[in-house]
């Protein structure tokens, strides 16, 4: 009898200890490894919301202008210079994304250009190769040999061209100086020894360049020594220059083609005027010179732009005003510069300096302005479009994240505003204090997408972690989990941390983890405000059951019992010895 009872006690102490075991099974396997998950450091806010829906409100962050919207700004140039500003950048976007900027290295943030550097990205932005001055013309130049005025620009076979000028600081006008081009037909990678394109003694400055429909690349510039525009080009991709002509007593050029290979350009003309020079026959003869500001306000910054529709409307964009409080207007003719219609606003704040405006016009006439700007005390760029034949802008957009000091009154006389693959593309100058250093944005076209599974339990008082994916097309901002439980009405956010690539993380504190059930949902950001909110439906959430039991208390109580279970166990078995 009694052996049969201490063979049923065996019995159930066996049973207990497989169900003690198959319980810490279970419950790994439900928690994986929560229970020993350390709560990761971060900053937490708590969000007050309605107590009849809870349902958040997420801010827009920038002002979005119809769909475009400029994205995080990523610095250029790798800071290994041995100069201290990087400014007037100019940028070529080939066919298959690759975006390539260059610029001007000086030691005056206004003053002569030393150097010219050059890089490439192949992410659209994102990251860039290592900066890297451009050769000269003549190596064996000595140190007060510069180079100045970069631009850049591709032809429909994806060959680059890298344009700059050279020059001797202390004889200046007294030297054969010249305008450089290299060539690169691998996006940048390598450039070929630059090839001579001015043959004119004295210093020349301000080079702008386009490439007609027939791939002729078209090359103007300002003679400084007698303040004349003059204008060359290659019909051998870069091979060899034409002899130059001077075409106008003018200064500041910009030039474009139009689609069917009509050549215009810009022009400042000390005393308040603005010319087009229109050429039918390639550059061979400039017989056209329209007066375009014969109506609108006086006083006018000398950088302008011009470009065409494809009807071959032509539009040119240019600042003027108070010599303190400039505006950005555009113009437009419809019968090849004869006349031109009342000038348009572009920008719609009048406050502050609005100057060194930019222009591209896209495949569907769409018109698209940036400028440098001074509304907020400092130095930002700003963007606006028209589609509707320049009748009518957007909102002012700003493209910078970060102003520079208005006592660098002059960060170069350009900046690049390109469209590509990736949309719209821009590059300026820009820093915080003294620094001037090259930037790019690009415009941010979709918004964040969050991949995410899930919780399906919790424990009370425990924390919960959650994880998720999020990816951009051009960079997360911030990713926020907002939770709260069935028996209150806060939400309460929490900063998800990024711990590899685009795997983020974030711990749910154990005084969130009450009540019956916990509720949550994620937003994401992007640098351009977008947002991503998981369920898309602003009145659904998460719902994750909490077990009013803690994981810690399930795993004490069966340790308990396994232990009482084996100290009866061995009790009865050694009375059993006994007998």
């Amino acid at each position: 009898m009694v052996n049969a009872l201490l063979a049923s006690i065996e019995i159930c102490v066996v049973c207990i200890l497989r169900l003690v075991s198959s319980s810490a099974l279970l419950f790994v396997l439900l928690l994986g490894v929560q229970p020993f998950l350390v709560p990761l450091a971060g900053v937490t806010t708590d969000v007050i919301l309605s107590s009849s829906t809870r349902r958040i409100v997420v801010g827009q962050g920038r002002v979005e202008v119809g769909d475009i919207r400029f994205g995080y700004n990523v610095r250029v140039n790798d800071l290994t210079s041995p100069y201290l500003y990087q400014v007037d950048p100019t940028m070529a976007i080939l066919s298959d994304g690759r975006v390539m900027v260059g610029w001007k290295e000086t030691n005056e943030h206004n003053g002569t250009g030393q150097r010219v550097s050059f890089a490439y990205s192949d992410d659209a932005g994102e990251t860039w190769s290592p900066s890297v001055i451009m050769d000269r013309m003549d190596e064996d130049m000595d140190a007060d040999d510069y180079q100045s005025d970069p631009w850049l620009v591709a032809d429909q076979d994806d060959n680059a061209y890298f344009i700059f000028t050279e020059y001797n600081n202390i004889y200046f006008n007294y030297v054969p100086e010249g305008v450089g081009v290299a060539k690169s037909t691998d996006g940048g990678v390598t450039w070929s020894d630059p090839v001579q394109a001015s043959d004119t003694w004295g210093h020349d400055n301000q080079i702008t360049a386009c490439v007609s429909p027939s791939d002729d690349l078209c090359l103007v510039w300002e003679h400084w020594s007698d303040r004349e525009l003059v204008f060359t080009k290659s019909t051998d991709s870069g091979g060899s220059f034409q002899d130059t002509q001077n075409i106008s007593d003018s200064w500041v050029p910009y030039i474009t083609s139009s689609d069917n290979g009509t050549l215009l350009i810009s022009t400042w003309v000390e005393g308040d005027s603005i010319l087009l020079l229109r050429s039918g026959d390639g550059g061979a003869t400039w017989p056209l010179t329209f007066l375009v500001n014969s109506t609108g306000p006086a006083g006018l910054d000398s950088v302008t732009a011009v470009d065409t529709a494809s009807n071959g409307d032509i539009y040119v964009a240019y600042s003027a005003g108070a010599i303190t409080n400039r505006d950005i207007y555009l113009v437009k003719s419809t019968n090849g510069g004869r006349n031109w219609s009342d000038p348009v606003q572009v920008n719609d704040d009048t406050t502050g300096m609005q100057r060194q405006v930019t222009m591209i016009i896209d495949e569907e006439d769409n018109i698209h302005l940036a400028w440098l700007d001074s509304r907020h005390g400092e130095w930002h760029r700003y963007y606006s479009f028209s589609s509707d034949t320049g009748a009518t802008f957007s909102p002012d957009l700003r493209i910078t994240s970060e102003g520079t000091l208005l006592s660098l009154n002059q960060p170069g006389y350009y900046f690049s505003l390109k469209e590509g693959p990736n949309g719209l593309c821009a590059a300026w100058t820009g820093g915080q204090g003294y620094n001037l250093d090259v930037f790019f944005a690009k415009q941010d076209q979709a918004a964040p997408v969050i991949s995410h599974t899930p919780a399906t339990l919790g424990f009370a008082a425990t924390p919960l972690t959650l994880t998720a994916t999020v990816s951009d097309d051009d960079h997360v901002d911030t990713v926020t989990l907002y939770c709260g439980v069935s028996a209150t009405d806060t939400w309460r956010g929490i900063h998800f941390s990024l711990i590899s690539n685009d795997q983020y993380q974030a711990v749910i504190p154990p005084e969130e983890m009450i009540g019956g059930y916990l509720e949550y949902y994620i937003v994401a950001n992007d640098s351009a405000g977008r947002i991503t909110r998981i369920p898309a439906v602003e009145t659904e959430y998460y719902q994750v059951p909490i077990s009013p039991v803690s994981p810690s208390l399930i795993l004490v109580v069966a340790v308990s019992v396994a232990v009482v279970a084996v100290v009866v166990y061995i009790v009865v078995r050694n009375r059993r010895k006994k007998r």
